[in-house]
């Protein structure tokens, strides 16, 4: 993941300063202290800031949920998998580092630019999914 978000930023730009004000905003955002901006994935700096903090958290907790259900009911093919609001692939990214067998990968959000993020880091990752808006 370290080096996934190296190259994130390095290809996609950003600073340390933009990340820590983008954070903020967010955090304000999501814990009801400022109204919730609708398509606020479509500004790049908030994108950016929300990939480089919470992405590879929320990773983690999506690979934690996929490790419970390889243990328990492990597919017998490979999967048909969809995430809807996706985002900037958050769930794909947990997915795809599992190095999961995989039928399909289908990627759905509002939000263009952040469907762009999903596709670059699945490209990274070593797959094409299929993106709709």
């Amino acid at each position: 993941m370290k080096e996934l978000l190296a190259l994130y930023h390095k290809e996609r730009g950003g600073s340390v300063g933009e990340t820590c004000d983008g954070v903020r905003e967010l955090s304000a955002m999501f814990n009801g202290v400022v109204p919730r901006r609708p398509g606020y994935l479509s500004f790049d700096r908030l994108r950016r800031a929300y990939v480089h903090y919470y992405l590879p958290v929320n990773a983690e907790k999506v690979a934690r949920v996929l490790a419970e259900r390889d243990r328990y009911a492990p597919p017998s093919k490979p999967l048909r998998v969809l995430d809807a609001g996706c985002g900037p692939g958050t769930a794909a990214v947990a997915w795809l580092l599992g190095k999961r067998p995989t039928a399909s990968l289908t990627l759905l959000d509002a939000v263009d630019e952040a469907l762009d993020d999903a596709r670059w880091f699945c490209a990274k990752l070593g797959a094409t999914p299929r993106c709709t808006t």
